[in-house]
């Protein structure tokens, strides 16, 4: 059945600029934490099903990553295309999710920028992540105490991060974190491909990283293509901590590579290298 749910969305930026990115912002969060990213393109930033000012579920609802992924199909469907995916925690895993699906819309390439991804889980990290994110959404924090806990953010992103405690709750929590286990996303790594290029950014080792550093150096020795980066200093906030970084991220090496493609139907073509179907 078709979804005709369109989730609400911030935007930033002219529909003139040529890059035009998809930003999901991570569980408790909302769209409003991208504000410091829209430099120089489009950047379209959703509320997911239970966060801002977007709907809040029911049990039928589901919370899985593809369901989360599903209903962002909509945005697709505009007279412009996507070419860049910024998921922060998350938001990672269901940036990937999103990706055959933006090639089936009719991306010729797609940057997928993994802002801090929550991509591997053990069932002891989700349980701690399940109670602090249910008591972040039920004992919420006034912007003034998030900015006496962190002197280095701006007063807007502490306002931010109230509003995003304020308007998610514990059901979206406990429904996120039960039908996501157990939590190992890492399967959902697109493969080496010349239309798909693949940044991840990592908080410092030494703050409590989701995106681990043995995480790192796997990747670096089975998928040398995606290109990982330390950002030292910053905690799991990166958006609110080091934007800049996400900006220069987000904006390098955007030029469709030349790929062989067989033709599998009238209107769709498959890429030899990564099996994504991709609408002509």
């Amino acid at each position: 059945m078709p979804n005709y749910y369109v989730p609400p969305f911030t935007q930033w930026g002219s529909q003139s600029f040529k890059r035009r990115a998809i930003c999901l912002h991570g569980l408790t969060s909302s769209s409003q934490v991208w504000c410091h990213v829209a430099e120089g393109y489009l950047v379209t930033a959703p509320d997911l099903i239970g966060h801002g000012i977007a709907r809040h579920g029911s049990s039928s609802d589901g919370y899985t990553i593809d369901a989360y992924a599903n209903d962002l199909v909509p945005l697709l469907s505009t007279k412009f295309q996507y070419n860049t995916l910024i998921g922060h925690s998350f938001g990672g895993p269901i940036a990937l999710a999103l990706v055959p699906l933006m090639l089936e819309a009719g991306a010729q390439f797609v940057h997928v920028v993994l802002v801090e991804p929550a991509l591997e889980l053990s069932n002891s990290s989700l349980h701690e992540m399940r109670i602090e994110s249910v008591d972040e959404v039920t004992n919420v924090k006034g912007w003034q105490t998030y900015m006496r806990e962190n002197p280095q953010w701006q007063e807007r992103d502490a306002k931010v991060k109230s509003f995003g405690a304020q308007t998610c709750d514990p059901f979206t929590v406990i429904q996120v974190c039960d039908q996501n286990s157990p939590w190992s996303f890492t399967r959902l790594l697109p493969p080496r491909c010349p239309n798909i290029k693949i940044t991840i950014l990592a908080s410092d080792p030494n703050l409590r990283p989701y995106f681990t550093p043995a995480e790192m150096q796997a990747l670096r020795t089975t998928r040398p293509d995606i290109h990982t980066i330390v950002v030292r200093g910053s905690s799991h906030a990166i958006p609110r901590e080091a934007p800049n970084v996400i900006v220069d991220a987000a904006v390098r090496d955007m030029f469709l590579s030349d790929v062989q493609m067989r033709t599998v139907h009238d209107d769709v073509e498959t890429c030899k290298a990564c099996g994504y179907a991709r609408r002509k």
